[in-house]
Formats: C-alpha cells, structure tokens, sequence
C-alpha cells in the first residue's frame, strides 16, 4: 500500500496553479495578496460574497449582477482567497513576529474580526482551516457557485447550519487575509 505524498494538500491549489502557471509550492503567497485586492477593497468582495450567497439559497435563479460568468468569477475569486489563506496558513506559523497595534482604518471597516484576530489575522487563519479543511471550503465554494446560477438552492445540498456558517467564515476570512497584506506592507488600493 502506498502512502500518501507530504504535500498531497498542494494538488487542492489549482486556482491558483493555474493563474500563477507555476507548482503552488513556488508560489509567494504576499505576492497573490497585491493581485487579490488590487481592484476592490474588502467591502467590495464581501458584498459580492452576500450575492452570491443570496443567489445560491433561492429555489430559483435571482443572480442580478449581470451574467452568470460574473457569479462563476465571482466564486473562483473566493477559491483563490481560500488558496491562498490556505498557503498563509500553513507558511505562516513559523512568522511570529509580534504586530503594531493600530486601530482598524477606514479602508478595513466595518471590521468583523475580533481585537485579537485584527492583531494577529493568524490566529483567525489557524480557526478558518480548524473549522473545515481546504478541501470542504473548496467543495462549499464550488456548490454556492453552481446554485447561484441554477434553479436549485445550496440548502438542498449542504445540512443544517452550514450555508450560513460558509457565509460568516468566509466574510471573517477577506478582512483576514486583508489585514495579513496590511501588516506585511503590501501596497494597497
């Protein structure tokens, strides 16, 4: 019986495999964080997020802003902040830096995350990927994606609590990963 490879996780990063046009090992996750909010600030992201998801939990299709492409570029935007939370994560708990503390900016409110995970987006990470493995954040994506531009909802597919538990986490995660690109001295629009 074979084992599986150490780096098996890796093979879940094709968005970003496929964007970068290199292995995701070789990728520099800060560098993604330029390109991930160079054209909308989290406020933005989160409002597309909400429609999305308002789109998904209907019984029918109510996607209205513009095509269903845009709801497809819209979901595989949220598979590259998971991508590349995922590779923070992972590269970064052996950065234990202490951070400055500051009050949130204007660009970054209303701010979600608690004054621990503003402080330190870490620790927000570490119970992002404690709550499901990239692979299920991926498959929720991939669901409320397909339902938002189908006749279906996501609550036939997904149980119980978790199209809003998809919805709170991956809100929480933008200012996450936004603030990691704040404390790291990313240049931001």
């Amino acid at each position: 019986m074979s084992k599986t490879p150490k780096h098996h996780t890796y093979c879940f990063l094709n968005v970003l495999a496929l964007k970068y046009r290199r292995h995701p090992i070789a990728i520099d996750p800060l560098s993604v964080l330029a390109d991930l909010f160079a054209f909308s600030p989290p406020q933005e992201q989160v409002f597309c997020l909400e429609r999305l998801c308002t789109a998904a939990l209907t019984n029918s299709y109510t996607w209205q802003e513009g095509s269903p492409a845009n709801a497809i570029d819209c979901g595989r935007e949220l598979e590259l902040l998971v991508e590349v939370a995922w590779l923070l994560y992972k590269k970064g708990a052996d950065n234990k830096k202490p951070q400055h503390r500051a009050p949130p900016t204007v660009h970054e409110l209303p701010m979600p995350l608690t004054a621990a995970e503003y402080q330190q987006p870490q620790l927000y990470l570490q119970q992002f990927f404690g709550y499901a493995p990239l692979r299920k954040w991926k498959a929720m994506i991939a669901a409320f994606t397909v339902n938002a531009v189908s006749n279906e909802s996501v609550a036939d597919e997904l149980s119980g609590a978790t199209p809003l538990a998809f919805s709170h986490y991956i809100k929480k995660l933008v200012y996450a990963v936004y603030r990691v690109a704040v404390l790291k001295g990313i240049e931001l629009q």
